[in-house]
């Protein structure tokens, strides 16, 4: 009878979508998705396991929709910066480069961990959308990000980045030197 019961209901859903099994946890979400007394402090939480079990099941409108919505109901900049990382992937995978790229930027807004923060730096680069401001930024970061020891073992994911822009901007001489 107290609140904790949703919580339990949330993990064990995400627990049935961990092991495959999603007919059951669909009874599970279906059930919390219609109860109008789940407590607001669990909607980011049960929205991304809705996002989670139709990414199981292959409905990705949907998945868009749920990860949109815990989003906009996460406290935490660091859950924040995932799911804006998932959706990012998730429109590059429809074919909405210029969506990712505003979504790979919002997870950059949300001070995600280093290891996230590179990957949506490199995602970003590599889709190469933005104004020429913009682009140029990206390309000072990247260089910028050469520099400490911390990417010493990424450097090759940056160097391919800054060739791929190169090869967009037509300077073919530079790409093969970022390249070799």
């Amino acid at each position: 009878k107290t609140e904790v019961k949703y919580d339990v209901l949330i993990w064990e859903a995400r627990a049935y979508n961990e092991m495959g099994a999603v007919s059951k946890s669909e009874e599970i979400l279906d059930y919390l998705k219609s109860n109008k007394e789940v407590p607001k402090k669990y909607t980011a939480e049960l929205a991304a396991v809705v996002a989670d079990y139709y990414m199981r099941t292959g409905q990705w409108d949907e998945v868009t929709k749920w990860l949109e919505k815990a989003v906009s109901t996460a406290h935490k900049k660091r859950l924040r910066s995932r799911y804006y990382y998932i959706l990012a992937q998730l429109a590059a995978r429809s074919g909405d480069m210029q969506k990712a790229f505003t979504y790979y930027t919002d997870v950059l807004h949300t001070h995600p961990p280093y290891d996230l923060e590179f990957e949506a730096t490199i995602n970003r680069a590599l889709l190469y959308m933005g104004d020429a401001k913009e682009n140029q930024n990206i390309k000072k970061q990247l260089n910028k990000m050469l520099k400490p020891t911390k990417n010493i073992d990424n450097r090759d994911q940056i160097y391919y980045a800054l060739a791929q822009i190169a090869a967009k901007e037509g300077d073919t001489t530079l790409c093969v030197k970022y390249l070799n």
